[in-house]
């Protein structure tokens, strides 16, 4: 059998395939000839896995991963003269990855974390006598973020420096006893006890 007589049945086997969906033998004279021949071999193969579900492996040469070892070996030497076992190397190198990774992501979050901004809370309360913004970015505390109302109209004011990058949750704290969201925010949450948080993202 040449290549074309091989190329004619395997096209027959194939159209056989497509017109029955039945499962596709080759004939003993087929692969005889794809035992001989490197183009046929690697046609029949890959027709077998396209018909039948297989999957195309190329094995790697036998002793490939021996020999990458051995040339790795005669590269890499921690001093002259001396030649550091690969294991070792790629140990070292794992370390040394892990190690820069971890300073890439402290760096990250302390450049991130000092990216501060300035926002301003206002809010409109004639009644009220003391006014605080209380939140998760000063851990709830009702005493440490006063706002003021300088003029007497009843509108309070507090510009505070935060972190950016973050989303914050907040209420205004009205004379020691109301706590009540900011109507001036465009997101709110429920805060779990019946009341409303509002959400502050810069």
């Amino acid at each position: 059998m040449d290549c074309r007589e091989f190329d004619r049945q395997l096209k027959e086997i194939l159209e056989k395939y497509w017109l029955t969906g039945k499962e596709v033998r080759v004939e003993k004279n087929l692969e005889n000839h794809a035992g001989l021949c490197s183009r046929c071999r690697q046609k029949l193969a890959a027709s077998m896995a396209l018909v039948n579900g297989g999957s195309l492996k190329k094995e790697p040469p036998w002793g490939l991963s021996e020999r990458i070892y051995a040339r790795l070996e005669e590269k890499i030497t921690a001093k002259p003269g001396f030649k550091m076992p690969v294991p070792a190397w790629v140990s070292i190198a794992a370390v040394f990855i892990v190690i820069l990774a971890g300073a890439a992501l402290f760096f990250w979050n302390t450049v991130r974390d000092t990216d501060l901004v300035t926002v301003r809370f206002i809010l409109e309360a004639p009644a009220a006598s003391k006014v605080a913004v209380v939140g998760d970015f000063n851990q709830w505390d009702t005493e440490k973020n006063l706002l003021s109302d300088p003029d007497n109209d009843g509108v309070w004011e507090l510009d505070l420096t935060l972190p950016g990058n973050r989303e914050y949750q907040y209420q205004f704290y009205l004379n020691g006893e109301k706590w009540i969201p900011d109507p001036n925010a465009f997101i709110s949450i429920d805060d779990g006890f019946g009341g409303v948080n509002s959400i502050l993202d810069i």
